[in-house]
């Protein structure tokens, strides 16, 4: 079985492409380079911390078992014992009445010191070690990604070139199509008329990717030679004579 690659197909085939083609294509030709498509970055999920924990009434940093025990707190006015930017946290000081449970009280589910010392070094041990992996895999698929977008390139550029151009040739046979129409069917005087307005190359390359052709004109999009007449003339020249106008139509 022959397998057909992007640069297997004519220009004309290839500006013809869709998105979806050129993904297909794209596998063929990282498959005929020996690169190994990287897929999609699959990262491990990290672990979460399963401590079993208890209801608190916490006040500032202070936790009570009860709410009434928190509130009694509260209305005990602490003072907390703190520092400012503006004077250095090296200084301290005694804060205002109630500044210590100035948040109020606060429910949350916490829990013990010995719960954390017992499961918290499996836990931070066990995210280190997916952390690390996860690192790792990033680095590699970028640098697959890498390879596999440099083996990809050449091909890509080409298409989008392309498609550019297709565009381009589009537009030209509309202008085409337009003067057809103001020379009230002349294709040949209307030909010669976009010649003079989109230059040759632009007439060769619609005819190349479109497969259209322009009366009078030859695939380079130069004008045919008159009958009997060994080289082409440029429109309104005349042998032996400065150039004219087009005549009227």
């Amino acid at each position: 079985m022959t397998i057909q690659t992007y640069w297997d197909m004519s220009e004309a085939e290839r500006s013809a492409l869709t998105e979806d083609a050129m993904e297909a294509l794209s596998k063929v030709e990282l498959m005929t380079k020996g690169v190994l498509d990287p897929g999609e970055l699959a990262l491990e999920a990290e672990p979460t911390f399963d401590a079993i924990t208890k209801r608190w009434h916490v006040v500032g940093d202070i936790a009570f078992d009860s709410e009434e025990d928190a509130a009694a707190f509260v209305r005990l006015r602490p003072r907390k014992v703190d520092s400012d930017w503006a004077t250095g946290y090296d200084l301290q000081f005694v804060g205002s009445p109630g500044s210590a449970a100035a948040d109020g009280v606060r429910v949350k589910e916490l829990p013990d010191r010995s719960e954390v010392l017992e499961r918290g070094r499996e836990y931070y041990t066990r995210r280190k070690i997916v952390r690390e992996s996860n690192q790792k895999k990033a680095s590699d698929h970028e640098k697959a990604c890498k390879v596999r977008s440099e083996a990809l390139s050449a091909m890509w550029e080409d298409w989008r070139a392309l498609r550019a151009e297709v565009g381009e040739a589009k537009a030209t046979l509309a202008t085409f199509r337009d003067y057809v129409e103001l020379a009230k069917g002349d294709a040949e005087a209307a030909a010669r008329f976009l010649r003079r307005a989109v230059g040759a190359e632009r007439i060769s390359a619609a005819q190349r990717l479109l497969g259209e052709s322009f009366p009078g004109l030859d695939a380079d999009g130069n004008p045919l030679p008159a009958a009997g007449d060994e080289s082409a003339l440029e429109p309104g020249k005349v042998e032996g004579k400065e150039p004219v106008d087009d005549v009227a139509f």
